[in-house]
């Protein structure tokens, strides 16, 4: 009867210790790790955290994120994975399921990543035309850039800023941006370089009845000759003597504003607009 007794008493105890366990029973001695414990990442990264329950048969957690005196927010997976877009400080909780009393925490700390652009940041140019480029450098006490091309010359013109002058060749080239301390940070600009198309005019003034004379050519492309045509619909015959590299414009009975449009034999992409002003009175003849 008495071993009866004392198996009873052990089964019953034995019962009681697998019940506190599995509810997480015995609060007081589930204890939470997180790791790590304190860091400082770059604004827009993601961060995994990880944290160890003792003490407690399910080690689940729920996680959130508190803001240290700041107006940025920050977010967290139930899957411990971190992330913000602001400069900040921030804490990093997890919190016992098993014994919601129990919790840690972490603290982590968000800065600007130095990051570098370049404006504008694709280019499209006709051979041996220029154009400026401005860098913008954040994140490092100095803001200095160092400019390279894989094609034509650049110059600098100001704090960060530069001319770019394209090269006789037409192509694909590169104009690079890097950072005078820090040769990693870069940021890269296309710059497409495309046959040009030269001009006599770009604009005159004619009276009805005068007649302009115009020349034109391409330079860096295989084939030099244009194409003549006028914008306005209908006025193709004010056009005469055309050839590959001049032509002849009439100015028509209706006053107004009217386009020749000069394009590139070798690329219909290239085109050199003249702007003519039509008025009326006494046509002068021929204007070379």
């Amino acid at each position: 009867m008495m071993i009866a007794r004392v198996f009873l008493a052990l089964a019953a105890l034995l019962t009681l210790t697998l019940l506190l366990g599995c509810t997480g029973g015995g609060g007081g001695g589930v204890s939470i790790t997180i790791t790590p414990s304190t860091t400082t990442i770059a604004c827009s990264q993601s961060l995994p955290f990880t944290a160890i329950v003792t003490g407690a048969v399910n080690t689940d957690v729920l996680w959130r994120v508190v803001g240290v005196g700041t107006s940025g927010s920050a977010s967290i997976t139930q899957a411990g994975v971190f992330s913000s877009a602001f400069v900040g400080r921030y804490r990093v909780i997890a919190t016992s399921v098993a014994d919601p009393s129990k919790s840690a925490a972490a603290e982590v700390t968000t800065v600007q990543a130095p990051f570098l652009t370049v404006t504008p940041n694709t280019v499209t140019i006709g051979v041996g035309d220029t154009t400026t480029f401005t860098a913008t450098l954040v994140g490092l006490p100095d803001p200095r850039v160092v400019w390279t091309v894989t094609g034509g010359t650049i110059s600098t013109t100001g704090a960060n800023t530069a001319t770019y002058t394209a090269p006789t060749t037409t192509g694909a080239y590169q104009v690079v941006a890097a950072s005078a301390v820090d040769s990693t940070i870069t940021a890269t600009v296309q710059v497409l370089v495309k046959p040009r198309v030269t001009v006599s005019a770009t604009s005159a003034t004619l009276t009805i009845g005068d007649t302009l004379h115009l020349t034109a050519q391409t330079l860096g492309g295989a084939n030099p000759a244009v194409t003549w045509s006028v914008l306005e619909p209908g006025y193709a015959s004010t056009l005469s003597h055309v050839t590959n590299a001049a032509a002849d414009f009439t100015a028509p009975t209706t006053p107004g504003t009217y386009h020749i449009l000069a394009t590139s034999a070798a690329d219909s992409t290239v085109v050199t607009t003249i702007v003519i002003t039509i008025q009326a009175g006494s046509a002068q003849g021929t204007i070379q």
